[in-house]
């Protein structure tokens, strides 16, 4: 999950839901975290990643309800992008892999330097897996605000 403002990083975690068995505790916490930040936060937008057609699973499709809700309570817009849309958008059109987009934002957002891979360091796969949901929250943020930024620059009137 990651919340931003037009030019820095006000939140950014990784909410690992493996400990939980069932999908009820898991979108219970997803709830909890997500109203916390919503109040704190007061965000302009959701933003999501695409589900491709592999990863609609119960529930992801019940999380992406239960998103639609809380952006509808909150009159919040919805977004979803998926990560060729990201590229596009944030000008990274050749970039291959994520590892490649994680060392594209960590040039931005310089306080995501320490999460990125590293091979000298022992465990550095699983760190890589970890982290790669961070990375792709970030994006998408990115991308969300690239859109917005071009929005207002089309709609400023020339003197």
């Amino acid at each position: 999950m990651a919340i931003a403002d037009e030019s820095s990083l006000q939140y950014f975690k990784v909410q690992w839901l493996k400990r939980f068995k069932t999908d009820g505790e898991k979108i219970l916490i997803i709830n909890r975290l997500l109203c916390r930040l919503m109040t704190d936060y007061k965000p302009r937008a959701i933003v999501t990643l695409k589900l491709s057609p592999h990863r609609e699973t119960s529930f992801n499709l019940g999380l992406l309800s239960f998103l639609k809700g809380l952006a509808n309570t909150r009159l919040c817009p919805l977004y979803s992008y998926n990560l060729t849309e990201i590229k596009t958008i944030m000008g990274h059109k050749t970039i291959k892999n994520l590892r490649q987009l994680s060392i594209a934002l960590s040039g931005k957002y310089p306080e995501l330097k320490s999460y990125l891979f590293d091979k000298s360091k022992p465990g550095a796969i699983d760190r890589e897996k970890y982290y790669q949901p961070l990375f792709i929250a970030v994006s998408l943020v990115g991308a969300y605000n690239k859109l917005i930024e071009r929005k207002n620059e089309q709609l400023k009137i020339p003197c």
